[in-house]
């Protein structure tokens, strides 16, 4: 990357992720069983995590999968000095690192950190999860998958952390105004976007043509830098 290149990442609640992991690729994993009202697939990996080891293309990382985005792998014997090392590394490689759960705020922050306009962060959500189950882990299986993904956690908390001392750093008036407008235009965008599907009984205009772009997903991204006054290079 080039000199002065920002860098930017999110993370997600770490029981989430892996439950959204276990959600969407449980059929790929062959420890994994059906999911059933008594037992889910998050419930099975927490009292056997050692079932669920890499063999070959067909595996999907399990253990600390957000660490594992960042380069690296811990041995589930990893000590938490090891762990905070390699977080404190991150913190100094990435400008931000935003959290899902918050992803109006961290996105009001990345418009700060890149000179951007409210308008170069509408966005439109697609694909959202459809029968969302409740987390019903009892407090020991919750402290078993903390320990299992300990590194994941203590990235969520550090970053966690990390984003409330941007936001007061920001104000924390200011960013609730700024939430509260940017949800508002989001909202006025959305009412004047059609629905998927819907797109050829509406006339060809600046603003359909976006929601198209937005609606098709990450391809559609790389469209609007292409198409925008930023410049970027790999």
């Amino acid at each position: 990357m080039k000199p002065g290149c920002k860098k930017v990442s999110i993370i997600r609640e770490p029981s989430r992720q892996i439950d959204s992991l276990m959600d969407h690729f449980c059929g790929f994993l062959p420890p994994c069983p059906t999911v059933s009202m008594n037992r889910s697939a998050l419930e099975y990996f927490i009292a056997n995590p050692d079932e669920f080891h890499f063999q070959g293309k067909k595996q999907f990382p399990l253990r600390d999968p957000m660490m594992l985005d960042f380069g690296f792998r811990f041995s589930k014997n990893a000590n938490t000095s090891e762990i905070q090392e390699a977080i404190n590394y991150i913190d100094k490689e990435f400008e931000l690192v935003m959290v899902l759960e918050r992803f109006d705020e961290s996105m009001i922050l990345l418009k700060k950190l890149m000179g951007w306009t409210f308008d170069d962060i509408i966005y439109i959500p697609i694909n959202p999860r459809i029968n969302k189950r409740t987390n019903s882990l009892t407090t020991k299986q919750t402290d078993q998958l903390k320990e299992i993904n300990k590194a994941d956690f203590m990235l969520y908390d550090y970053f966690s952390r990390k984003l409330d001392h941007h936001i007061n750093v920001y104000g924390v008036e200011q960013m609730k105004a700024d939430v509260a407008e940017f949800r508002r235009l989001r909202s006025v965008f959305a009412s004047g976007c059609p629905h998927r599907g819907m797109e050829d009984k509406f006339m060809a205009s600046d603003m359909n043509d976006r929601c198209k772009v937005l609606q098709q997903g990450i391809t559609a991204i790389v469209r609007i830098l292409e198409q925008s006054k930023f410049k970027y290079s790999d």
